[in-house]
């Protein structure tokens, strides 16, 4: 058996030649981490003959070809009758919206504030600004808003907006209520 000595020995001269093969084998893991991170040379015509046909592997189904190809031929019938169905889907959705009192659009807000004075200042600063714009001034409990045209989508309010957002900082589009007859293009 080996004494404490013996030991100690043996413990210093592995940490003796484990200080002395440290910096090799840092080297070597470095450079061998480094030549995994360059592409390996190869040869460009090597995938020049590559095809990546699955074709042999895919499910065959008998009469797959004539299906495709009677569906190809017979697309003029259906188109036709899709169209017919989109016409008459789209037409009772017109009816069907038609009877509704309110509709959902878009409104341009301009001013909204406890402000009395503020909001009409504000109206008639647009009305001498931009004579051409619907304003609609509204009083909520307990706010005032102004509000300009009345747009179905909200790109079509894009143009009011950056018109009056030079001016009114706050200027703001937002999704509103309005009567059914106060919109006639939707016939």
């Amino acid at each position: 058996m080996c004494s404490s000595r013996c030991l100690k020995h043996t413990a210093g001269f592995s940490l003796a030649v484990t200080r002395r093969l440290l910096p090799f084998l840092l080297l070597t893991l470095v450079g061998t981490a480094c030549s995994l991170l360059r592409p390996a040379a190869s040869d460009k015509d090597s995938y020049a003959t590559w095809e990546e046909d699955l074709g042999p592997f895919l499910p065959r189904f008998e009469g797959q070809a004539d299906a495709v190809e009677e569906a190809l031929s017979s697309s003029s019938p259906s188109v036709i009758a899709f169209d017919r169905t989109l016409a008459e889907v789209a037409e009772a959705l017109r009816e069907q919206r038609s009877k509704q009192p309110y509709y959902n659009a878009y409104t341009v807000l301009v001013f909204s504030g406890i402000s009395r004075e503020g909001a009409f200042t504000t109206r008639e600063e647009i009305q001498e600004d931009f004579p051409e714009m619907e304003i609609i001034m509204q009083y909520q409990d307990p706010r005032y808003l102004v509000k300009v045209g009345k747009f179905l989508h909200r790109f079509e309010a894009l143009d009011t907006y950056f018109q009056l957002k030079a001016q009114f900082p706050m200027t703001r589009i937002i999704s509103d209520r309005f009567v059914r007859e106060a919109i006639n293009y939707l016939k």
